[in-house]
């Protein structure tokens, strides 16, 4: 055989592409609950604009004080410039101000309808969701003690 083999020939569910994206370098959090910060991302460029996506990311966080701490992830996806987020999770870190590590990785999954072939980039993003009433400290981390993934999977349709 020579040639492309058309995507038409693929049955649906087939997986055409697969992107994977990852971070190991520890990236601190802005001290307030407003500002995201972006600990990976993967690019994709889908064959058909009927594809899926599926999206399957594990967000690695590190908090080491305040009260109530939560660490807010969100899948954020842009395409020529316009974003829209994708999914979002919360993961309550501890439930008192102890002043130790609270070391986690959420796992997020995702399918997303793009409806398009253009390049999309995907962002697995994180914030602080909470962190202490009393004192106004976060110090959390994202990829700080273990990498943070985003695995990308167009899915024929």
């Amino acid at each position: 055989l020579t040639g492309t083999v058309s995507n038409a020939r693929f049955p649906t569910g087939t997986v055409l592409q697969t992107v994977f994206g990852v971070n190991s370098t520890n990236q601190q959090l802005p001290n307030d609950t407003t500002t995201f910060a972006t600990t990976t991302t993967a690019s994709i460029t889908p064959i058909s604009t009927s594809s899926k996506i599926h999206i399957i990311a594990h967000g690695s966080a590190d908090v080491a004080s305040g009260h109530y701490r939560a660490i807010y992830f969100r899948i954020l996806r842009s395409v020529g410039g316009t974003d829209q987020i994708v999914r979002v999770a919360q993961y309550l870190m501890y439930g008192d101000n102890l002043q130790t590590h609270n070391i986690a990785t959420q796992p997020i999954q995702a399918l997303d309808s793009p409806s398009t072939t253009s390049a999309i980039t995907y962002s697995l993003q994180g914030r602080h969701q909470s962190g202490s009433t009393v004192s106004g400290t976060y110090n959390g981390f994202l990829s700080r003690y273990t990498s943070s993934t985003l695995t990308l999977q167009e899915i024929a349709q």
